[in-house]
C-alpha cells in the first residue's frame, strides 16, 4: 500500500478528528478535576483562554453533556470517513496476498478498526485526560475556547439530547433524583487518595478528610468512652476518694453520680474545682455541678456536632433506648474521631494495643474495632456492619456465641484472636497473631 496523496489526506483527517476529541478530552477533565477557585485565579489573569474555563465551570452539567455528544460524534465520523477508505486498500492488499476474498473483507475492517479504535483511544481519550488531571486549570485554556464554540453551534441538539436523557431518568427515579449527580463516599476517597499521588493533597490533609467522612457514617456508640471506663465522682463518697479521683485520671470534666452510674446528677469542671479551691471554699461537689446533654447511642456522628454546638456543654451522657447510660462523649472524642489520637504524656490510651516482638498483638477488649482496623490496617470485621458490637471485647463474643474463657481462639479473613485475659465476664486482653507473615 503505497503513500498515495489520498493515502496521506485520510491519515490527515484522522489526525484532525484525534486533535479535536484530545481538546475534548481535555475540557471534560477539566471540568471534572479543576475547581471554582483555579478557574478564578486564571480569570484575574484576564486571559480568553481562562475567561473561557471560567465560563466552563459555571454550566459543567449542560457542557459535560456536550463533550459526550462531541466526543460520540467525532469518533464515529472518524471511524466511518477513515474506515471506509482505508479498509478497501487494506483488502486490495491481502486480496494480492492470496487471501479469501470474504475473509480479506473480514480482516481488513477488523484490522482498520483496531487500529483506529487504539490511535483515537490514546492519543485522542486517554493521554489528553491524564495531562488534564495533572494541571486541570492550565490545560483549560487549550480546550475551553473549541468547546464552548462547538456547544453554540450543537446547543439544540444537546437540549434535545438532554430532556430526552432526564424523560427516561423519571421512569427509573421518582422526583428530581433523576438530575442530580451524587457522589458516594467511596468515591470521594478515591478521589483523595489519588488526589494525594498527584500532590494535591499531602498526607496529613488525606488523612483528615478520610477522618471526616468516616466519622459522618458513623454512630456516636463507635467512638464514645464506654461505660467500664468512664471515671465516675461519687457525691456519696468521702471528699478525699473524689480528690484522688480527679489527680490520678487527669481528666477535664467528670461525670457526678449518686450511688451509682444508673443514678446520674451532673458533671463538674475541672476548671471550676480549682477556682473555687484557689478562692478558699470547700471541696463539695454540689457546687460545681453542671447540666449535661444527653444523646441517644443510636444518633449518627453529624447529629451529635449539631447538638453540641447548640448546646453550652462540651460533655454528654450517652443512654441507651430504656435510658440507661453506655458511656460518655465529650468533643475531645469526636476531634479524636477525625483527626486521630493525639500523643499525650497523661494520656495512657497507647497502651491498649501493644506490637510484640514476635509481630503479634496484645490488644484491650475495650479497644474500638475502628481504632483496631486503623491500627492494624484489618479490612473490616466479620460481623461488623450489623452494628451489633462495636469493640473487640464484642467482636470476641459475637464470633464465640458465649462468655469467653481464657484460651478460647478463632480465625477470621488469616487472623487468629485469642483471650488470654477476663475481667470477670468481661474480655480484657486480646492476643490477635496473622497467620501470614505480614509486617504490618
Amino acid at each position: 500500500m503505497t503513500a498515495t496523496p489520498e493515502l496521506v489526506l485520510e491519515i490527515l483527517v484522522l489526525l484532525v478528528f484525534t486533535a479535536l476529541n484530545g481538546l475534548f478530552a481535555v475540557a471534560e477533565m477539566t471540568l471534572i478535576s479543576s475547581g471554582r477557585t483555579q478557574s478564578d485565579k486564571l480569570s484575574g489573569e484576564q486571559s480568553s483562554g481562562a475567561l473561557a474555563g471560567l465560563r466552563l465551570s459555571q454550566r459543567p452539567m449542560d457542557l459535560l453533556s456536550t463533550l459526550q455528544v462531541g466526543m460520540t460524534l467525532l469518533t464515529l465520523a472518524a471511524g466511518l470517513h477513515t474506515g471506509a477508505n482505508l479498509a478497501p486498500r487494506l483488502r486490495t492488499v491481502l486480496q494480492n496476498a492470496n487471501l479469501n476474498e470474504s475473509i480479506s473483507l473480514v480482516l481488513s475492517y477488523f484490522i482498520v478498526f483496531l487500529l483506529i479504535a487504539g490511535f483515537v483511544g490514546i492519543f485522542g481519550n486517554l493521554l489528553p485526560k491524564r495531562l488534564a488531571r495533572l494541571a486541570p486549570a492550565a490545560h483549560s485554556l487549550h480546550g475551553s475556547r473549541p468547546v464552548l464554540m462547538f456547544a453554540f453551534l450543537f446547543e439544540p441538539f444537546e437540549k434535545l439530547l438532554s430532556k430526552l436523557t432526564n424523560g427516561l431518568c423519571t421512569l427509573f427515579v421518582s422526583g428530581e433524583a433523576g438530575e442530580r449527580i451524587q457522589a458516594s463516599n467511596f468515591e470521594i476517597k478515591s478521589f483523595l487518595q489519588e488526589s494525594a499521588k498527584t500532590g494535591a493533597f499531602d498526607a496529613t490533609e488525606q488523612r483528615m478528610v478520610q477522618g471526616v467522612i468516616e466519622f459522618s457514617e458513623a454512630r456516636i456508640s463507635s467512638f464514645m468512652t464506654r461505660r467500664p471506663e468512664v471515671v465516675w465522682l461519687d457525691i456519696d463518697d468521702p471528699a478525699e476518694k473524689n480528690r484522688r479521683k480527679i489527680i490520678d485520671a487527669r481528666h477535664s470534666h467528670f461525670p457526678v453520680v449518686k450511688g451509682s452510674p444508673d443514678n446520674v446528677v451532673g458533671v463538674i469542671h475541672v476548671k471550676d474545682i480549682l477556682s473555687r479551691q484557689l478562692l478558699g471554699q470547700p471541696f463539695d461537689l454540689t457546687l460545681y455541678l453542671e447540666q449535661a446533654l444527653y444523646l441517644p447511642e443510636s444518633a449518627d456522628a453529624s447529629r451529635s456536632v449539631e447538638l453540641f454546638r447548640n448546646s453550652a456543654t462540651h460533655f454528654a451522657f450517652v443512654v441507651d433506648e430504656y435510658g440507661n447510660v453506655q458511656g460518655v462523649l465529650t468533643l475531645t472524642d469526636i476531634l479524636r474521631a477525625i483527626v486521630g489520637d493525639f500523643a499525650d504524656t497523661m494520656d495512657d490510651k497507647s497502651t491498649t494495643i501493644l506490637k510484640r516482638q514476635d509481630g503479634s498483638w496484645i490488644v484491650d477488649g475495650l479497644v474500638t474495632v475502628q481504632e483496631l482496623r486503623e491500627r492494624l490496617m484489618l479490612p473490616k470485621l466479620r460481623g461488623e456492619d450489623s452494628g451489633n458490637f462495636h469493640t473487640v471485647a464484642g467482636f470476641i463474643l459475637s464470633e464465640l456465641g458465649k462468655i469467653p474463657k481464657t484460651g478460647d481462639a478463632f480465625d477470621c479473613d488469616d487472623v487468629r484472636y485469642e483471650v488470654i485475659d477476663m475481667d470477670g465476664n468481661r474480655v480484657d486482653k486480646v492476643l490477635i497473631q496473622f497467620r501470614r507473615k505480614e509486617e504490618i
